[in-house]
């Protein structure tokens, strides 16, 4: 909240200032989830120790709630086949925190090469 030092009065929040808070943008979900490489990275070790010729494209979808939680996590599309991979991978964006925004819950895909 800004106040008016020479009143006391609150003042009103400028609109993109709002707005930020209002939702979430694709840049910030992307930010959020390339922060998390390594724990990736972790996953794609431990499939290689198993399977080293396996790589490829996953898909995750899933949904950020209001307080920055996720849900409904799921591996939409692999071209690996090796199910702790998908789990691995799962268990990483649904430990991951967003910031929470006031809009509605954002459902999205992430893509991990």
């Amino acid at each position: 909240v800004l106040v008016d030092k020479k009143s006391g009065s609150r003042l009103k929040e400028q609109p993109n200032q709002q707005k930020d808070r209002e939702q979430l943008s694709q840049l910030e979900i992307e930010n959020t989830l390339n922060s998390k490489k390594a724990d990736f990275f972790k996953c794609y070790g431990q499939l290689i120790q198993k399977t080293p010729q396996d790589a490829g494209q996953v898909l995750i979808s899933f949904t950020i709630e209001q307080r920055g939680s996720t849900s409904k996590v799921e591996v939409s599309y692999s071209d690996i086949n090796e199910n702790s991979f998908k789990s691995c991978v799962s268990e990483v964006v649904s430990r991951t925190k967003f910031r929470s925004f006031s809009g509605a819950p954002v459902a999205t895909v992430f893509p991990l090469r």
